[in-house]
């Protein structure tokens, strides 16, 4: 699964694979719209990157800062329950985050909130 992520991130936004550092993988994610089930892994690549999307494949790129995902102000609850919860929307400017998009998103962010709480709890220690 790895591989076809790397591949496809290659082929939609023009990073190659040994330009990303892959963090972990995420829970698998399914799609309502669709009987597609996304695997879905958390990487760093270089910043800044200078990416090359195929139009064929995605419209852009949305850049919003982690910061502004985690306040709460720019999250609103969608209306449509699934699987017995409430998924996530994410507005940013003009920019709505929905879907399986923002599930996976919010998954990540989950992660990151996890994260920094335990590292904060290590610096603070003696």
């Amino acid at each position: 699964m790895l591989h076809t992520a790397l591949r496809e991130c290659t082929e939609e936004i023009g990073v190659p694979a040994d330009k990303i550092d892959i963090l972990g993988e995420l829970d698998e994610c399914a799609t309502s719209s669709s009987n597609y089930i996304i695997s879905a892994y958390a990487g760093l690549i270089p910043y800044p990157y200078d990416f090359k999307i195929d139009r064929d494949e995605i419209d852009r790129i949305i850049k919003v800062p982690v910061a502004v995902l985690l306040d709460k102000k720019y999250q609103r609850a969608n209306p449509e329950i699934l699987a017995g919860q409430i998924p996530p929307v994410y507005r940013y400017g003009n920019e709505v985050i929905w879907g399986a998009t923002a599930q996976i998103l919010n998954q990540f962010l989950g992660i990151w909130v996890d994260v920094n709480s335990k590292l904060k709890k290590q610096s603070s220690k003696p």
